[in-house]
């Protein structure tokens, strides 16, 4: 789990359930186990294993990953380094009810999940035969 800048600018996130979200288009990924351990790969779509699209492996420090290595068909390997974050439980008091969250910002300045300011996939304009796709 945990947010990566890749080395082309691009964030990437993985979380509890296996996903991997590209923040920069948008793409949401499953994981799929791959030898050795720590590697993983993904389809070319959602829950789609094959065929293989790219491979993921994760450098562990300690008790967690530090860097990954995304590897696409046909393209170099791209290296990544996890982003620090701060994380502040909130709660806040509405009525009956206490509403409780947390806070997640980037633990260096000037480190903004940039991608997360762009806007998301533009609709593609319409060609006969084809359905409109986000």
């Amino acid at each position: 789990m945990g947010a990566y800048r890749i080395e082309d600018g691009s964030t990437i996130v993985f979380n509890g359930h296996g996903y991997i979200v590209n923040l920069r288009d948008s793409s949401i990924r499953q994981l799929y186990p791959a030898a050795p351990i720590d590697n993983f790969t993904f389809g070319f779509g959602f829950q789609l294993p094959t065929p293989k699209q790219a491979a993921v492996a994760f450098e562990v420090a300690g008790d967690r990953a530090a860097t990954l290595t995304e590897t696409f068909k046909g393209r170099p390997p791209l290296k990544g380094t996890r982003l620090a974050f701060r994380e502040t439980e909130v709660k806040v008091a509405a009525k009956d009810a206490t509403l409780a969250g947390t806070v997640t910002e980037p633990l260096t300045p000037g480190d903004r999940l940039r991608d997360l300011g762009r806007p998301l996939r533009q609709p593609r304009a319409h060609r006969p035969g084809l359905r409109q796709a986000w």
